[in-house]
C-alpha cells in the first residue's frame, strides 16, 4: 500500500526567479481589493498620493463604469467610479486608485525585487491616505503576447488546448477585436 502524498507546505521564503533571455512579457500587474474606503479617491486624497508617489509626477482622473449582468432578462448594473491615476512620465509605470482597489501596472518589468519595492510604496502610500479596514483580494499578473505565426503555431506548447479560447476559430484573415472573458 502507498503512503498518502503529503499535503503542499506554504512558506514565505521567495521562490527564485527564473530570468528568460527573449519572453514575450507584456505587462506585469498587481491589484489589491478591499473594501470601499471612499477617502482614497477624493481631492485631498489625490494630493497625499501624489506628496507620496513622486515618481508618478503625471496625473490624470477618470471615470471607469462597471458593469454587472445578472443570470435574468434586463439583469444589468451600471455604476460609475472615480479613478485616480498616476504615472511616470515615460507612461510606463501606473497606479490605478478607486475606492476599492489599487494597482500597480508596468510594461517595463525588470525584476521582481524592483517591482516589489515600487508595490510596497504604493501600499504604503494607500495606508498612509486611508487604511482600508478590509483586504478581499491580492493579485499578481505577468502577461505574456505572443505575436506572429510562428509563435502562434506552437501556441499547444504553452497553453492547455481547452484553454485555447478564439485560437484557431478565426479564419486567418480576420482579427479578433473583442474578447469577453
Amino acid at each position: 500500500m502507498q503512503s498518502p502524498t503529503p499535503p503542499p507546505v506554504f512558506t514565505l521564503d521567495p521562490v527564485p526567479e527564473i530570468h528568460l533571455a527573449r519572453a514575450p512579457l507584456e505587462k506585469v500587474l498587481t491589484q489589491v481589493q478591499f473594501s470601499r474606503t471612499p477617502e482614497l479617491v477624493s481631492d485631498e486624497g489625490e494630493q497625499r498620493f501624489a506628496r507620496a508617489l513622486g515618481r508618478y509626477p503625471v496625473r490624470r482622473q477618470g471615470v471607469s463604469l462597471n458593469l454587472t449582468v445578472g443570470p435574468g432578462p434586463g439583469e444589468v448594473e451600471h455604476k460609475a467610479t472615480t479613478t485616480r491615476l498616476f504615472a511616470d512620465i515615460a507612461q510606463a509605470w501606473q497606479v490605478t486608485v478607486t475606492e476599492t482597489s489599487v494597482s500597480l501596472e508596468t510594461s517595463t518589468y525588470e525584476s521582481r525585487d524592483d517591482f516589489c519595492e515600487r508595490a510596497r510604496e504604493v501600499f504604503d502610500a494607500v495606508s498612509a491616505v486611508a487604511l482600508p479596514p478590509v483586504v478581499d483580494r491580492v493579485g499578481l499578473r505577468y502577461l505574456d503576447r505572443l505575436r506572429g505565426a510562428a509563435h502562434l503555431a506552437r501556441l499547444g506548447n504553452y497553453v492547455t488546448p481547452s484553454l485555447q479560447g478564439l485560437h484557431g476559430s478565426v479564419d486567418a484573415a480576420l482579427d479578433v477585436e473583442y474578447s469577453v472573458n
